[in-house]
């Protein structure tokens, strides 16, 4: 079965700031001795311009790091901090044909993007490679991922230096090995525990997560608004 994780990440320090900010359905629990980890119902959201006000609320207290990995299709995260958003990243697993599609909703306007996919593909797609395009989609792809931004999390600079080698244009990773990045990144920052964790499946376990419930009422690179 194909993952479906999403959530936010706090130092666990900074635990008790999330009850102060957030006074819908929350689900926390500690993720392991460094990091808290909290869901709601409105996490997924990575492709779209704005979060949820009471992230940046929350994020005037103590830094958020969004996380989310939909499996086969994409991974990435969202960094905020006093109120603003300081780093973005969405890895998807289809760069190219989304790249493809972009390029050729702007090469042809008026065509339908279903003719893409008939007897015009082979010369689309060649004069894509031509132009640069792939190239370019993988600079844009990594452009506000921002890893010095982990350094909010208390990341030491070793694995800043790891995270930076890691998320760049110049990895050329591909087959299987793009998908152990995930893993990779998770691994870097200590938090190989979020896996497999959203609001909607911990909320429908027959016992109660680890951690409380706390009660209240119960392509910009990607982008959209």
């Amino acid at each position: 079965m194909s993952e479906f994780t999403s959530g936010h990440l706090m130092l666990s320090a900074h635990r008790e700031t999330i009850s102060r900010h957030i006074r819908n359905e929350v689900i926390t629990i500690p993720l392991n001795h460094k990091w808290a980890a909290f869901f709601t119902p409105n996490d997924q959201y990575l492709e779209y311009e704005d979060a949820p006000s009471f992230i940046y609320e929350l994020s005037k207290d103590a830094p958020v790091l969004y996380f989310c990995n939909f499996g086969d299709h994409f991974w990435g995260y969202r960094i905020f901090s006093a109120g603003r958003e300081e780093a973005y990243l969405r890895f998807t697993y289809e760069l190219e044909e989304e790249a493809l599609v972009e390029f050729y909703k702007a090469k042809y306007p008026t065509r339908d993007i279903l003719a893409l996919y008939g007897e015009a593909y082979d010369e689309v797609h060649a004069a894509f490679l031509e132009q640069g395009g792939l190239k370019h989609a993988k600079q844009v792809l990594f452009q506000e991922s921002h890893v010095e931004a982990f350094r909010l999390f208390e990341v030491p600079e070793e694995q800043i230096a790891k995270l930076r080698g890691m998320l760049t244009a110049n990895n050329d990773s591909t087959g299987d090995q793009k998908f152990d990045l995930v893993d990779q990144f998770k691994a870097c920052i200590g938090m190989e525990e979020m896996s497999y964790l959203r609001y909607d499946q911990l909320l429908e376990q027959d016992s109660e997560p680890e951690g409380d419930i706390i009660d209240a009422y119960v392509f910009r690179s990607g982008r959209s608004k």
